[in-house]
């Protein structure tokens, strides 16, 4: 396991690599108690991803009274965002429930949540989805489908329609249903909803809180790092001793440090991006792997350690399209981790550079 990701977003797996949010963590965590719906909001590559994966995942396994389940919206048409989501709350079909017995599998989110919660019946569940400005690519019928969805799972006990159908079961046989059973279909269903979400369509998605109530009650913003927060995350991450690691334990003197950190904030218009200290940790890594003491004399220019991180995407092509590769992130690119904005990129690419579409396809 390497000591630092690059834009890989951490995980569960990856967690205890995971430094410099415990704060933000634990407020997360807090606005989701207080809150059904809750929205984090950050620009690109400042960490949504691993926040949610890596810091929340952990947080809710320690108190074991919370689950959380993950789902990211691909940029792919035609996803199934609510069968999708199903099929992770019911992974085994098979289980019968009190549920089952009384009601048919309408092919709601409600039914899978209830059947989810019969299995589960004290825990929290949050359901974090990713990527959530992806709602906004859908048709209007289809995002009016999901949060009708959404709405009937946090606000109704139990929907007319199913209700009606239990009535009439129960009236035609009343021991279907123990009070056990009653009272669990009866009772509030404890859901939450975090969306995550690039900040440029915070404003956009908010318009949808007109179909879905409580969608803006609370928002979240993710912050770039601060200074000395920065050199607290790169000191704990190349001192934490484990043998799972690629490399050992190794030191970058202080002077260093402060250049790397100054380079962030240039790189970043003032704000130290999670993601570009994960670029420039990577190649550091690399350059440990010779010497457990890393200084301003043994390592080079820092902008050529970001770099390199992008171009190693591209060992084996030509002397010429390498250089033109590296003059269009150096000069125009940087850092764009997000596909939509490939087509921002395609007139430099092609006419300046001479590049492919495709090469711009691996560079993001």
């Amino acid at each position: 396991m390497k000591r630092f990701l690059g834009v890989k977003p951490f995980d569960y797996k990856t967690s205890k690599l995971f430094f410099g949010r415990q704060e933000e963590i634990e407020k997360l965590a807090w606005e989701l108690q207080d809150n059904k719906i809750v929205v984090l909001h950050a620009p690109d590559g400042y960490g949504k991803t691993s926040l949610i994966k890596a810091g929340l995942a952990g947080f809710f396994n320690v108190r074991k009274d919370t689950d959380l389940v993950y789902i990211s919206l691909p940029d792919t048409k035609g996803y199934d965002f609510l069968q999708q989501l199903r099929s992770l709350l019911l992974p085994d079909q098979k289980v019968i429930t009190y549920l089952d017995k009384v009601v048919r599998d309408d092919g709601s989110l409600w039914f899978a949540l209830r059947k989810w919660q019969a299995q589960n019946q004290d825990n929290t569940l949050i359901i974090a989805v990713d990527n959530a400005e992806k709602i906004l690519d859908y048709t209007n019928q289809d995002r009016a489908n999901i949060l009708y969805h959404i709405s009937e799972v946090l606000y109704s006990q139990v929907p007319l329609s199913i209700k009606e159908e239990i009535d009439r079961r129960l009236e035609e046989n009343p021991d279907l249903l123990t009070a056990e059973g009653y009272q669990m279909l009866y009772s509030d269903m404890n859901v939450r909803f975090l969306f995550a979400l690039d900040a440029d369509y915070l404003s956009k998605f908010l318009t949808l809180r007109d179909s879905l109530r409580g969608l803006g009650d609370s928002l979240f913003e993710l912050k770039a790092f601060e200074y000395e927060q920065a050199k607290g995350i790169f000191n704990a991450i190349v001192s934490l001793e484990d043998n799972s690691l690629d490399s050992r334990p190794f030191v970058i003197e202080t002077d260093l440090l402060e250049n790397i950190i100054g380079f962030l904030q240039a790189l970043g218009h003032g704000a130290i991006i999670p993601a570009h200290l994960q670029i420039i940790g990577v190649g550091l890594e690399k350059l440990a792997l010779g010497s457990q003491r890393l200084t301003i004399g043994n390592v080079p220019d820092i902008k050529d350690l970001f770099l390199d991180y992008y171009l190693s995407a591209f060992e084996g092509l030509d002397d010429l399209t390498m250089i033109n590769l590296r003059r269009l992130v150096e000069e125009d690119l940087v850092f764009e981790p997000e596909r939509r904005l490939i087509p921002v990129y395609e007139d430099i690419a092609r006419k300046r550079y001479n590049l492919k579409v495709d090469h711009l396809d691996r560079l993001v």
